[in-house]
């Protein structure tokens, strides 16, 4: 049978240095074949939607990502071979992008993935670019993407009154979208042109939602534009106070969020549960064959799974996996490319919360326009990218005016000046060559952001950057950046890096670690961690300390209990809804694989432990279960038990600095593997199965 999507094909090839590779193959049935096993990366999937590049395309055409090797997540370089002239791709991010414009037909290539932990180890996968021919003018036929420029300043839609432009940016829009409606889905690609200094104000932050191939950049000379929103009441949301609400829609609710199904109050009902789902799969189960309907061929969804957070908007979970539907028959949906993360179906949530998701769901988000589940809504964004802006805070509000990115599949920001971004619900995010003026706030239901090039506009404590809590990965490279207060599944902090908590009296100190989800793979390599004169230690807290600490004790009895009869090796932790309360910690931080004592709760582990074999509850809402195997010692009735939250950190050519007569010293944060040499080093306590020593 053929194998691929997306315009891409996985077939077995032969690794370098002479390691054979294990190649996935996805069938068009669905079905998944393997070679042998070398732990080098088994499969890559991409970013781009049908008809993604056109023979006029230059810049960031989407991300190349590998996975399914012998080491955690994102743990790959990347290379191109045979590919054509302007083709290229980032070795650290995945990111191919084009120099050139290349000839329309298909361009045929090898992409070559490589383990970063292990050099030796890579795989060669074949791959297939389709490229459309680009027109400036007409309708396009088939196989064709018109490419159009729009300039507010034109006269075409009015004229503004003074520096406000909302009724401009507003009928710009609204033949944007008729105009993308003609061109047919994918078929339009939109250059906004803004002139530099000139002072855009507005009242609408939401004017350029539901524009999939967008580019707004600046044009002539001077300082660079301003884009502010000055709404000053009248809406559903703060999200509508700042400069730019990427991906949101005024029409749709308090929300204010466009082109997905994380809607508040219908958000279960629009989102379709499915069995548990393993790292791997290609196909899912709806739990409910009438869901069927809320599933759309061609169109982008999310799998997603574990809740980490009892309330708030959007809602956070652990595990998150971006894929488009190839597929419907039945229950069976058929998706484009393995998944990443495994999905509990029995995982704790709130039943009487609306926007507390735990199990597993497949949930539309390329939700609008012809032939969408809500055809209504505002279609999502599929490539996005802003160009030398200045944004700037809404002079109407002291507080949460933040620019927001929603409901994206790739979306750039380069050269730009940011006051609090904040993505949200996107697959790809990149900042690069840009300058914080407030703190930015990554936040829920996104796969990766790289911070390439950037720095703050201050580093005395009014700047940090804090969240990422629902980012699956976080790179941050080449970059001068405040203190980090976060806690992606992943961050790897390369490239000359400086993370400066010299002036800071907020976080003190270069890393620390944000309230929600387990810290899984933590990586700093040829960087620089600068303390503060408060707090002259690379880490935030030591482990098992309080608070958000990694080795927190539960008390056996009062915050949890072991099961009886055959649950006898069940951690049952009753519900509590109270926020700050055992119950959520537990939650929060709980992932398979994770390490449980009973001794002291420091690290490394070596007495007296088990470990967390999987994560499920009674299906009612009223406890969060952990299936532990206890492996060391005598399993305790009674006293103290801690659970460890951090799993893995790496430290590569790490510099703790001294700058400012602050010396910065090591504190030991507690992560159950740890390699910093020349301060600690210990592996996997023994016992832990090879499954979750990655």
């Amino acid at each position: 049978m053929g194998a691929g999507t997306l315009g891409l094909t996985l077939a077995a090839a032969g690794a370098a240095r002479g390691q054979s590779a294990s190649v996935v193959v996805i069938n068009e049935s669905g079905t998944v074949s393997t070679n042998a096993t070398s732990g080098a990366a088994t499969w890559i999937s991409d970013s781009l939607s049908p008809g993604a590049v056109s023979s006029l395309d230059t810049g960031r055409i989407g991300y190349i990502t590998a996975w399914g090797g012998n080491e955690y997540g994102y743990a790959y370089t990347y290379a191109l071979r045979g590919q054509p002239a302007g083709l290229s791709i980032d070795a650290d991010t995945g990111v191919m992008s084009i120099s050139s414009p290349l000839a329309a037909g298909t361009h045929s290539f090898t992409v070559v993935v490589t383990n970063r932990g292990n050099t030796g180890l890579s795989a060669s996968f074949p791959y297939t670019l389709a490229v459309a021919t680009g027109i400036t003018s007409g309708t396009p036929g088939a196989n064709q993407v018109l490419h159009k420029t729009y300039d507010p300043h034109s006269g075409a839609w009015g004229r503004p009154t003074g520096n406000n432009w909302t009724a401009v940016f507003n009928a710009m829009q609204a033949a944007i979208i008729s105009d993308q409606k003609a061109a047919g889905d994918g078929r339009l690609r939109v250059s906004i042109r803004l002139h530099r200094g000139v002072q855009y104000d507005y009242t609408n932050n939401c004017w350029l939602t539901g524009i999939q191939y967008l580019q707004v950049y600046a044009t002539g000379s001077g300082a660079l534009p301003n884009m502010r929103c000055t709404v000053v009441g009248g809406v559903a949301t703060d999200a509508q106070w700042g400069p730019l609400f990427l991906g949101g829609d005024v029409k749709t609710g308090s929300n204010c969020a466009g082109a997905f199904s994380f809607q508040g109050g219908t958000m279960k009902a629009h989102c379709a549960p499915i069995a548990a789902a393993a790292a791997g799969d290609t196909t899912v189960t709806l739990k409910t064959s009438s869901d069927a309907s809320k599933i759309k061929v061609g169109r982008w969804h999310v799998v997603c799974s574990g809740c980490q957070q009892l309330g708030g908007y959007p809602p956070n979970l652990t595990w998150i996996d971006y894929v488009r539907v190839t597929a419907v028959s039945g229950t069976t949906v058929r998706l484009d490319r393995p998944l990443k993360y495994a999905h509990s179906s029995t995982f704790w949530e709130n039943l009487k919360d609306d926007q507390s998701l735990g199990v597993a769901r497949l949930v539309p988000l390329d939700t609008g326009g012809t032939g969408g589940y809500v055809p209504s809504m505002p279609r999502v964004g599929l490539r996005v990218g802003m160009t030398n802006i200045n944004f700037q805070a809404n002079p109407n509000h002291t507080t949460a005016t933040s620019l927001i990115s929603i409901g994206q599949i790739d979306v750039s920001y380069a050269g730009c000046t940011f006051v609090n971004p904040v993505p949200t619900i996107t697959k790809h995010t990149l900042w690069t060559g840009c300058t914080y003026t407030t703190s930015p706030e990554p936040d829920k239901l996104c796969e990766t952001l790289v911070i390439d090039n950037c720095t703050a506009s201050a580093f005395n404590g009014t700047i940090c950057i804090g969240g990422s809590t629902g980012f699956l990965y976080l790179l941050i490279r080449n970059s001068h950046l405040p203190p980090l207060q976060i806690s992606p599944r992943q961050l790897r902090v390369m490239g000359g890096s400086k993370i400066d908590a010299l002036g800071d009296a907020h976080i003190c100190c270069p890393l620390g670690w944000g309230y929600n989800g387990p810290l899984m793979y933590w990586s700093v390599e040829n960087s620089t961690l600068q303390g503060s004169s408060r707090q002259p230690t690379c880490f935030w807290q030591q482990n098992p300390s309080g608070g958000w600490g990694h080795g927190l004790g539960f008390t056996l009895g009062t915050d949890c209990h072991w099961g009886t009869g055959s649950a006898a090796s069940q951690l049952r932790f009753p519900v509590n809804l109270a926020g700050g309360s055992k119950f959520e910690n537990a939650l929060d931080w709980c992932y398979p694989g994770m390490i449980v004592d009973a001794g002291t709760g420091f690290t490394p582990t070596t007495a007296n432990y088990g470990y967390v074999s999987s994560v499920t509850s009674p299906g009612d809402g009223s406890a969060l279960w952990l299936n532990v195997v206890w492996v060391n010692g005598t399993k305790p009735t009674s006293g103290t038990i801690h659970l460890h939250r951090n799993r893995r950190l790496n430290f590569v050519n790490v510099t703790l600095g001294t700058a400012g007569g602050v010396t910065t010293t090591w504190l030991d944060p507690g992560f159950t593997n740890t390699n910093a040499p020349g301060h600690a080093t210990y592996g996997w306590p023994a016992g832990l199965p090879p499954q979750f020593q990655n």
